[in-house]
C-alpha cells in the first residue's frame, strides 16, 4: 500500500473484504461462548425476528444478528483466522491481530483434546 500498487478497484474490494471480516468477526463477539455460529442472519427490513435465541445478550449487536438455537453450534471453520492473516499483511492494521487474538484463544478453549488425539 505504501509504493500505491493498488488500482482503485483493488482499493474497492479492500475495503469490501474489510468490510465482510469486520462482520465476520462480530459473529465470534456475539456469542457466549466466542465461537460463531454455524448460521446467522441479519436483522434488516426484510427479514427481521426477535434477538437472538443463544449468544450473548450483553452485544452491542444483540439487535443486528439473529442467531436461532438450532443454528448456535461451530463446525470449526477457521477461514476467519486467514482472512485476517491477509488483510494484517495488506494493511498492517493491528486490528486484524486484534481481532484474531480472541478467536484463536476460544478455539483453544473449547476445541483443545487434552491426549492430543483426535476425539470422534
Amino acid at each position: 500500500m505504501k509504493d500505491n500498487l493498488l488500482k482503485f478497484k483493488d482499493l474497492e474490494n479492500l475495503k469490501l473484504a474489510e468490510d465482510l471480516a469486520k462482520a465476520c468477526f462480530e459473529m465470534y463477539s456475539v456469542t457466549s461462548t466466542g465461537l460463531a455460529p454455524e448460521i446467522a442472519y441479519f436483522n434488516t427490513k426484510e427479514y427481521s425476528e426477535g434477538g437472538l435465541d443463544c449468544g450473548n445478550k450483553g452485544s452491542k449487536f444483540v439487535d443486528d444478528i439473529i442467531i436461532k438455537h438450532s443454528d448456535c453450534h461451530n463446525l470449526l471453520r477457521l477461514e476467519i483466522v486467514e482472512s485476517l492473516s491477509v488483510l494484517y499483511r495488506i494493511t498492517e492494521d493491528p486490528k486484524y491481530c486484534e481481532w484474531g487474538w480472541p478467536i484463536f484463544e476460544t478455539f483453544e478453549k473449547y476445541t483443545k483434546v487434552e491426549s492430543g488425539g483426535i476425539v470422534l
